[in-house]
C-alpha cells in the first residue's frame, strides 16, 4: 500500500487533511523526536513529498536510501528517470549537466561527459583499487568485492543503464528480473530484497537489513573524514556495500585501513587494531 502512495506523491501535490498529518511527514532514521502536527516544519521530519526526489533531505540521508525508495520495476512510472538509489527526477534532468541523483547517477554514462581516466599503476589487465592495490579486471562489477576500499562495486565503476528485463541495484550494477525477491540477496546491498521492492510477491521472506556501526570502545578504531557514514541516536553507521576507511588518531593502526560493510552487518575483512604507541 505504501508504494501505491509514493508513486501518488511523485505525480501529485499533496491533498492530506491536517487530521491525516502522520502520513504527510517521512521520519528520518536519525530523529527522535515526536511530530508536531500543528508545525510547519519539525526537527528530524521531512515532507512526504521531499521523500525520494534525488536530494538528501534528511541529515542522516535516510529519505533517499535504498531502503526507503527502491521499487519494483513493474511500479516504475514512464516519463521519470530513477536514481541507482531509488530516488525520481523527470527525464529531462538525465544528462543535463547538473548533480539531481545526491549519488550522481544521473550524470553518469552520458555522452560528451566521459573523462580521463585516472592513473592507473596497475597491468592492462587490472584495475587500480588505489595506488599499489591491484585486482584483475574479471573482478569488476561482479557482485563481489575485491578492492579493500570496495571500488570494483562501487557506484562509479558499475553503473549502467538496465533493459527493460533487468533491475538496477543501488550501485548500478544490473540483474535480471526473475532473481528479485527469490529470497536470495544478488546484489551486493541487497536492493533485490528489500521490502519496499517485493512486498507483493507471492513467496517473500523479508530478512533483516542490517548496518555497520563504528565500534564504540575507545582504542578501537573509528570512521575517519574519508568515509561518507551516517549519524543515527548519537551511532555512526554504514548501509552495506559502503565502504569505510578507520584511523586510530594519535594510535598505530594494525591491519588494513579500508574495509566493506557486508549484508548481514559484518565487515568483509578483520577490523583492524590499534595499538598505542611507545613513549620515549
Amino acid at each position: 500500500m505504501f508504494r501505491y502512495l509514493f508513486l501518488c506523491v511523485l505525480i501529485a501535490p499533496e491533498v492530506f487533511s491536517k487530521a491525516e498529518c502522520e502520513i504527510r511527514w517521512f521520519q528520518c532514521t536519525s530523529n527522535t523526536r515526536p511530530i508536531n502536527c500543528d508545525a510547519e516544519v519539525n526537527e528530524g521530519w521531512i515532507r512526504l513529498s521531499k521523500l525520494c526526489d534525488g536530494n538528501w533531505d534528511c541529515a542522516d540521508g535516510s529519505d533517499e536510501s535504498i531502503m526507503a525508495c527502491k521499487l519494483h520495476p513493474s511500479l516504475q512510472v514512464d516519463h521519470y528517470f530513477y536514481c541507482a538509489s531509488g530516488g525520481v527526477i523527470t527525464d529531462n534532468q538525465r544528462c543535463d549537466g547538473n548533480r539531481d541523483c545526491w549519488e550522481g547517477s544521473d550524470e553518469l554514462g552520458c555522452q560528451g561527459t566521459s573523462r580521463a581516466p585516472p592513473p592507473n599503476t596497475c597491468r592492462d589487465s587490472e584495475m587500480e583499487c588505489r595506488p599499489g592495490e591491484c585486482i584483475s579486471v574479471e573482478g569488476l562489477c561482479n557482485h563481489q568485492v575485491d578492492c579493500s576500499n570496495g571500488r570494483d562495486e562501487s557506484l562509479s565503476e558499475c553503473f549502467e543503464e538496465c533493459d527493460v528485463d533487468h533491475f538496477q541495484c543501488g550501485y548500478g550494477a544490473c540483474i535480471k528480473n526473475d532473481l528479485l525477491c527469490d529470497n536470495k540477496p544478488d546484489c551486493l546491498d541487497g536492493a533485490d530484497e528489500l521490502w519496499n521492492v517485493c512486498a507483493d510477491i507471492e513467496g517473500y521472506k523479508p530478512t533483516p537489513y542490517r548496518n555497520c556501526s563504528e565500534p564504540l570502545v575507545k582504542l578501537e578504531p573509528k570512521f575517519d573524514k574519508d568515509t561518507k557514514y551516517h549519524v543515527a541516536r548519537g551511532q555512526k553507521y554504514v548501509w552495506p556495500n559502503e565502504p569505510v576507511h578507520f584511523t586510530c588518531g594519535w594510535n598505530n593502526l594494525i591491519g588494513s585501513e579500508w574495509n566493506v560493510c557486508q549484508l548481514d552487518g559484518t565487515w568483509h575483512k578483520p577490523l583492524p587494531s590499534c595499538v598505542s604507541r611507545k613513549r620515549n
